[in-house]
């Protein structure tokens, strides 16, 4: 007989739902999808260079028409291999402990980073200078 009373006793997680949940619900549903289409196929531009750089100082630019390989010391003596290849960039090797730079494969749209935190070295492609930024805005 308690068994049957404690079931009386406890709420349906149905009947605590309202129809405000539910719209609220569908709402942010439809927002993340939204913003999930937007981030995938963006508003971003393709790159037109990749700027590397060691330590904060720019080490070299590189147009992404012209397929090359560059290797990059970076602290603590660690080497990066940055390719480019078909106006895409990627770090091929890395000497450091996680190799999470590698990992991260290919970028190709202006905005786009690679790091390699150990060595110090970040790879940030480039594209046309615009007027206004996210920040300005």
């Amino acid at each position: 007989m308690k068994a049957i009373e404690n079931k009386k006793e406890k709420p349906e997680i149905l009947s605590l739902v309202t129809r405000g949940d539910i719209i609220l619900v569908a709402a942010l549903l439809v927002l993340s999808a939204v913003l999930f289409v937007y981030g995938l196929v963006g508003s971003r531009q393709p790159a037109g260079a990749a700027e590397v750089s060691v330590c904060g100082e720019q080490y070299a630019v590189l147009p992404l028409e012209k397929d090359t390989t560059l290797t990059v010391t970076g602290q603590s003596g660690i080497v990066c291999v940055v390719e480019v290849a078909d106006g895409r960039v990627r770090m091929t090797e890395a000497h450091c402990p996680d190799r999470l730079c590698v990992g991260q494969g290919w970028i190709d749209r202006t905005g786009e980073v690679i790091v390699c935190l150990p060595a110090r070295v970040t790879v940030t492609l480039q594209g046309e200078k615009n007027d206004f930024d996210a920040v300005s805005v």
